[in-house]
């Protein structure tokens, strides 16, 4: 019987802790980008659209094919008919029908070589939307632990006039302090209970920010992994980090795509200029009676285009102003990214001097709160100046957590700035 229970003992404590284990899991910055990609509906729908524009190339390459036809038809005909001979009789046919191109000026061979471009086009497309499904998953990450530190925060400088309150109270009863120490004391209590309450509401607006940008309904983590402290600052080349970002950023690889697509369409458009040869042959049966007679025919057709209202000239005029457009576009494309690029890092360098400051600010408030909190139990100082101290010590604390916050929002964007979330 002891045995047993033992072994019951062991199974539970093994059991618990296990338990503990799980629910001790953590969700880390890149679990929460992996399960939004899985999850996210618009980049499945742009993973649907690139593949819709992929069919279009097999569209544009089945005129390279043969064109294959069945026929087959029943006529009831009327004819003026002679003496003894109805007017009315039956026809019958049936035949095979192939038509092929044989030669277009490499007309056929442009449109495809367009569509292939239109699939490139479409591929980066896909691209920014997962950019955008990264960055603000990682924005809502990042929201979710700036936001979980304010709670702390406030729950400590709750903890922290919870004390001042009993002290005052304790000098009042005894006379060393008046009474309006005690109730300035309480005010100050409920004021930062208030704080609190908007700032644990805030961290659940956050995590359903966070969750929307997962794609998921339930929030199964106990925690976010806190990545906001900054242990090392890398150094940065600005010149390569643009270098970079013009080598990999999917909207300059876009409008490459798109000149690319527009100059195989302008070529497809002059060959419109030129006549198309194409053959066919019809094989089947005919008569007015069965068995149908065999008949067959062979042949080849040039189609010349003589005239067509200038149709084609102002064709010509469209692809070759799209192609200019194209082009002005992919400067203002260049442009803007140098400039987010640049905008990144220096956001960065501006908060990392600011984390810097902000955590000595950190220390010098602690350590003048400890001073004021001592002075305040020998009775030196009136609580205002313990007051002050708080509020300094609750202004330097936030300081810290934003600037911690805005660095990690500036790398973020650097890493979009420069094509970092583009995918192998």
């Amino acid at each position: 019987m002891f045995r047993h229970r033992l072994l019951l003992f062991v199974f539970c404590i093994l059991f618990l802790s296990f338990t503990g284990v799980i629910q001790a899991h953590e969700l880390t910055v890149k679990e929460a980008v992996g399960i939004a990609l899985k999850n996210n509906p618009q980049l499945k729908s742009s993973k649907w659209a690139s593949s819709a524009v992929f069919s279009q190339i097999g569209q544009k390459k089945s005129a390279f094919y043969p064109q294959v036809s069945w026929q087959s038809a029943y006529n009831r005909n009327y004819k003026e008919a002679e003496k003894l001979s109805s007017p009315y009789y039956n026809s019958y046919r049936t035949n095979f029908e192939v038509n092929q191109l044989i030669f277009d000026f490499e007309r056929t061979k442009n449109l495809v070589k367009a569509s292939r471009e239109g699939y490139e086009f479409s591929k980066w497309d896909y691209q920014k939307v997962r950019q955008m499904v990264i960055l603000n998953t990682e924005i809502a990450y990042f929201n979710c632990l700036a936001s979980r530190r304010m709670v702390r925060l406030n729950e400590k400088i709750v903890e922290q006039k919870r004390q001042l309150l009993y002290k005052a109270q304790q000098f009042f009863r005894v006379g060393l302090k008046p009474k309006i120490d005690a109730t300035k004391a309480e005010a100050n209590l409920y004021d930062t209970k208030l704080s609190l309450i908007k700032a644990k509401n805030t961290e659940d607006l956050f995590k359903v920010d966070l969750m929307n940008a997962m794609g998921i309904k339930t929030f199964s983590w106990t925690n976010l992994k806190d990545i906001l402290e900054i242990e090392t600052f890398n150094n940065i080349n600005l010149l390569k980090a643009k270098h970079i970002a013009l080598k990999n950023r999917p909207e300059i690889l876009q409008n490459k795509a798109q000149r690319r697509k527009e100059e195989y369409l302008l070529k497809a458009v002059k060959a419109e200029y030129f006549p198309t040869l194409n053959g066919s042959i019809t094989y089947g049966w005919q008569d007015t009676k069965f068995p149908l007679k065999k008949e067959w025919t062979a042949g080849a057709n040039i189609s010349f285009p003589l005239f067509s209202g200038f149709l084609t000239k102002k064709k010509v005029e469209e692809e070759r102003a799209k192609i200019m457009e194209i082009k002005e576009d992919g400067e203002t494309v260049v442009q803007d990214i140098l400039k987010e690029v640049e905008k990144a890092y220096l956001d960065m360098r501006a908060h990392r001097q600011a984390i810097i400051t902000a955590k000595k600010g950190c220390r010098a408030s602690e350590e003048n709160l400890n001073l004021a909190n001592e002075r305040y139990k020998q009775g030196l100082n009136t609580i205002i100046e313990i007051t002050d101290a708080q509020v300094q010590y609750s202004n330097a604390e936030t300081n810290y957590i934003k600037a911690l916050y805005d660095y990690k929002m500036a790398e973020t964007r650097f890493k979009k700035a420069t094509g970092e979330y583009i995918e192998d």
